[in-house]
């Protein structure tokens, strides 16, 4: 019977396929290895890099979306982590990856550049990339012996890529400009005269005497500085030529230049420019003609209202040092210099009586050192060379000072916050001179004599 025949073999083929499936449970057959990861190309992660650096570029800002934020960092964290474990990466993968986010993202750069130098660690191009990278973290620190620290790395960097081949510009100019802000300018000098025997240089950095003259104010030396500037034209080699004048006591050629630098421009920042040079050369009944023009805007709605209170605000510090006798931890002078940058540390104090009112602690060395210390550079770029001079004065009037309960129970809030130190003085003293080569600072000049200043008081307690 055809069922009956049907029914045995349907069992025994059931039976069979159970059997076969206890055995595959109890001993699995060999799996075929993972097909590896195939490698993204270079110009793979080139775009990456660059869409992501765009991308939170135009997220970030006191207004960013959190989560957009948190979203477009995190992409880039876990692009970065990707390149960090891949294996079998080229040199330009890691060059090219780390190239977009050199200017906003250097740390994440450094991080792409290390990857690469753990597995080809005599590539001169990753060494400029970390370079490069080491010295963008490096002037994001404020003035300071972490900044110093932190320049000494780069520095370590790029002597390292100097040492490989093939030898191109970048790393000198990496080290010129590094060894500039750690305020060892012989140094620096050397690797700008290698630079100008550069054609590929010369072609990259087209105004490089502009360089050359900043680094030769900065070092004192105004005569070769004004080499320099010979036959040049605009705004910032007037301003160089004007510094460079002064610097070597040449009240005549100065004047001359004031004139024609005001009469093809009245604008707030040549008149400024003008009074530190004056003032500088010991001109001061000139000096005080020009200060009495200087517009003091009370408050501002525009940004050119706030430049023109900001340099109005420097023009009234440069008068103060100009006139300052007594540079001791106990003057007058520390005062009267916070008066004239119109700083203020404005708190409610709940111990007062009848009921808590306001009250300033800008007195207090200690807040005030750190709050100049936390203060973004570019947000009082005009006055930078005065917040820096008060900073030295807080920091050497903390021991002669007696805080109050209030201002003690403040800096105990904020002992997250290091509070400057004298160790950071030479890195506030660098970067007080190589403004020198910044053609739109300004007070530098009188920043070298409030250095001088400093510096004989310092001598003078010792």
């Amino acid at each position: 019977m055809p069922t009956m025949s049907m029914l045995p073999r349907t069992a025994f083929f059931l039976f069979s396929a159970g059997f076969c499936l206890l055995l595959a449970a109890q001993e699995p057959t060999p799996q075929d290895p993972p097909e590896p990861e195939e490698l993204p190309s270079v110009e793979d992660v080139a775009r990456t890099a660059g869409e992501l650096s765009e991308q939170l570029v135009m997220i970030r800002g006191p207004h960013a979306d959190a989560k957009l934020l948190a979203e477009a960092t995190k992409a880039l964290e876990d692009f970065t982590k990707k390149l960090e474990t891949l294996e079998g990466l080229s040199p330009d993968h890691f060059l090219q990856a780390s190239s977009p986010l050199l200017a906003e993202f250097p740390a994440y750069a450094l991080r792409i550049t290390q990857a690469g130098l753990n597995h080809f660690a005599d590539s001169r191009f990753l060494f400029d990339h970390a370079g490069m990278a080491r010295w963008s973290l490096a002037v994001q620190l404020p003035p300071s012996e972490a900044r110093m620290q932190a320049l000494a790395e780069t520095e370590q960097t790029y002597r390292k890529a100097l040492s490989l081949t093939p030898d191109t510009f970048h790393a000198h100019l990496g080290l010129m400009q590094t060894l500039r802000l750690m305020g060892r300018t012989d140094e620096a000098e050397e690797q700008c005269e290698w630079l100008t025997k550069d054609a590929d240089a010369m072609a990259a950095v087209p105004q490089f005497y502009v360089y050359e003259a900043g680094l030769l104010l900065q070092a004192n030396k105004p005569k070769q500085a004004l080499a320099k500037l010979e036959g040049k034209e605009g705004e910032d080699v007037q301003i160089f030529s004007l510094r460079a004048y002064a610097l070597a006591g040449d009240a005549g050629n100065a004047q001359r230049l004031i004139d024609t630098m005001r009469k093809a421009d009245s604008s707030p920042q040549t008149l400024v420019q003008a009074i530190d040079a004056l003032l500088y050369l010991g001109k001061k009944p000139e000096a005080a003609k020009l200060l009495a023009l200087c517009s003091k805007p009370a408050a501002f709605s525009t940004e050119e209202e706030r430049e023109e209170q900001l340099l109005s605000q420097s023009a009234a510090a440069m008068d103060v040092v100009s006139k300052a006798t007594d540079w001791s931890p106990k003057s007058p002078l520390r005062a009267q210099l916070t008066k004239a940058l119109d700083h203020h540390i404005l708190v409610m104090d709940p111990s007062a009586k009848p009921k808590p009112k306001e009250v300033d602690l800008i007195v207090s060395p200690t807040l005030t050192a750190k709050m100049l210390a936390n203060m973004p550079t570019h947000a009082e770029s005009k006055k930078t060379w005065a917040n820096l001079t008060l900073q030295v004065l807080c920091i050497r009037g903390i021991r002669a000072y007696t805080a109050t309960p209030l201002e003690k129970q403040i800096a105990a809030a904020m002992k997250d916050q290091r509070l400057p130190t004298e160790a950071d003085v030479p890195s506030i003293y660098a970067a007080m001179k190589m403004d020198l080569g910044d053609p739109f600072a300004c007070g530098t000049l009188m920043s070298v004599r409030a250095i001088e200043k400093l510096e004989a008081a310092m001598a003078a307690k010792k």
